[in-house]
């Protein structure tokens, strides 16, 4: 006898393996997309950072001076300084957050040793002397949830 038709075996053969090939198919495509998702607020959280490094650096590097009236606080977490304009400028940390004369500048700031400042005389070695300072070493750690970034960049005090 001529069977036309498919067995119940068949059928359900024939759906088993159909569901595993769109579950791995569905795998793929939502990896994909957390790979965009995840370059994509790597990207925004990159220009977010250098922006405001990149900004620092323009505004350190006018420092008025390396005296005691222009630099007026220089630890490892803050540096307050007047310009050549005389309009006093502060970096600083505040939880998750880069403040600039106490408004945010940037978010997502590791929390805490997201912002750093180091010292530099003219040789380049780490000072702790106002008076020897001629450059200044800024280094930004900048987290938002998987994504991390470490950018670091240095100014040299122009106006001395």
């Amino acid at each position: 006898m001529n069977k036309k038709g498919f067995t119940l075996v068949e059928l359900i053969m024939a759906i088993v393996i159909a569901g595993i090939l769109v579950g791995a198919f569905s795998f793929v495509i939502n990896t994909g997309i957390n790979i965009y998702l995840f370059v994509g607020s790597q990207k925004t959280l990159m220009m977010e950072t250098r922006g405001a490094i990149k900004r620092m650096v323009r505004e350190i590097r006018r420092t008025k001076d390396h005296t005691a009236s222009s630099i007026i606080t220089f630890t490892s977490t803050e540096y307050e300084f007047m310009d050549i304009e005389d309009s006093t400028i502060n970096y600083q940390q505040d939880g998750t957050n880069l403040e600039r004369n106490d408004l945010v500048l940037l978010e997502h700031l590791k929390n805490p040793g997201g912002l750093e400042f180091e010292y530099l005389d003219e040789s380049g070695a780490v000072t702790a002397t106002r008076a020897d300072i001629r450059s200044v070493r800024i280094k930004l750690i900048v987290e938002d949830g998987d994504n991390r970034i470490r950018l670091q960049s240095s100014a040299r005090i122009r106006n001395e």
